[in-house]
């Protein structure tokens, strides 16, 4: 192209070096330019993906435990709600890495951290609030508690309107008795746990032994209230302290690795 242009070799050379430079040099911007957009793109959502094969196992753990039956029952939706915010965090912190992966860290932050806190928290309120109940549903204090003192006047009415509603000489279950959807309405919350517990667990009576309503054909029956607070204290606070451990040991490993990591996310053009 330069010798149709009648130049001469001594004109050429340096024209050609200096084309080629200026080509090289195009190409090396392009190519950085789709570098920086290839990171900048595919952080998030891998970094989203990164944070739920993380939180995969603890969270649902959390879930398990915090929508279980009998946790619902005595703790209400506050499990329920914060077992839930890991979930909330990872999504608000794929959506603010979209918007500001390149200038802020902010949705690591939220995803990480906020995810390892909201766990902790959960492990915290569970295991304090189960050896809580536990204590008191083991000793004297059963029939103190506002929540248990329910049920001891439920279990009550209970095995009234089921005395009266034995006529013949075989004994027959509860639910079975005429009239005892119109009982029921006025118990529901509380003869719906009751049927749940003897059903679930085979036990009788609460804080008091009594003759099983809802299941027939067995005898020498735990009090409902000692199975539920051994439940309670085996079940629900182990999975509390594995919850703590897993938010523990992620938000310390998050922390490292994030100091570790900082200067290469700053190289791959994050400008934190």
């Amino acid at each position: 192209w330069l010798k149709g242009r009648g130049l001469s070799p001594l004109e050429i050379e340096p024209r050609y070096h200096h084309h080629k430079a200026r080509i090289m040099m195009h190409n090396a911007h392009i190519a950085g330019e789709y570098k920086g957009v290839n990171v900048l793109e595919a952080f998030p959502l891998g970094f989203a993906f990164f944070c739920i094969l993380l939180f995969a196992i603890p969270f649902v753990k959390g879930v398990r435990l915090a929508f279980n039956f009998d946790v619902i029952y005595w703790f209400g939706i506050v499990p329920m709600c914060a077992a839930l915010l890991p979930a909330i965090f990872i999504a608000g912190g794929y959506l603010v890495n979209r918007r500001q992966a390149g200038s802020t860290k902010t949705g690591i932050i939220i995803a990480m951290f906020g995810s390892g806190f909201a766990l902790l928290l959960l492990g915290n309120f569970m295991s304090l609030n189960a050896a809580k109940l536990v204590t008191k549903l083991e000793s004297s204090d059963c029939y103190n508690l506002q929540a248990s003192s329910a049920l001891v006047d439920a279990y009550a009415a209970a095995s009234d309107f089921w005395t009266e509603c034995q006529t013949g000489v075989d004994k027959i279950a509860i639910q079975d008795c005429e009239g005892y959807s119109e009982a029921f309405a006025e118990h529901k919350k509380t003869w719906t746990y009751l049927q749940h517990c003897e059903e679930q667990f085979l036990c009788a009576g609460w804080c008091s032994s009594r003759q099983p309503l809802w299941i027939l054909g067995t005898s020498s029956l735990d009090t409902c209230n000692v199975v539920i607070g051994q439940m309670m204290g085996e079940k629900v606070k182990r999975v509390s302290r594995q919850l703590m451990d897993w938010a523990l040991g992620l938000i310390s490993v998050a922390s490292v690795g994030f100091a570790l990591l900082l200067p290469a996310f700053r190289k791959a053009g994050l400008d934190w």
